[in-house]
């Protein structure tokens, strides 16, 4: 059950990233054809990525506040949200990490 949940999820994440990608590539005269177009669909592909990265981290953050703010001294609900708010801040971290590779990247290869 956990193996399909994970696929279905898997699937749902990533449907929308190649929908994306089409129009990106047929927005041009034709395929792929040069660097820039290559450029173009990787940037709007991450684009995209990282704007619902930021949105799913948002909704964690307050979730982990919600966990703490409704605990009422339930210590299990405070060790919960505590472990949420700390994989929060891990993806938060490890994204800015991504950005910043990301823009070095960029200026290795230009």
């Amino acid at each position: 059950m956990r193996k399909t949940r994970t696929i279905i999820t898997l699937f749902l994440l990533l449907t929308p990233v190649m929908l994306v990608a089409v129009p990106a590539v047929a927005e041009g005269d034709g395929p792929v054809s040069s660097i820039e177009d290559v450029n173009r669909v990787v940037n709007k592909v991450y684009n995209w990525v990282a704007g619902a990265f930021w949105a799913v981290a948002a909704g964690f953050l307050i979730w982990a506040a919600m966990l703490y703010a409704t605990a009422r001294g339930n210590q299990e609900q405070v060790k919960k949200a505590k472990n949420v708010l700390i994989y929060v801040v891990v993806a938060i971290v490890i994204g800015i990490v991504a950005t910043g590779v990301k823009g070095l990247i960029e200026s290795i290869l230009s």
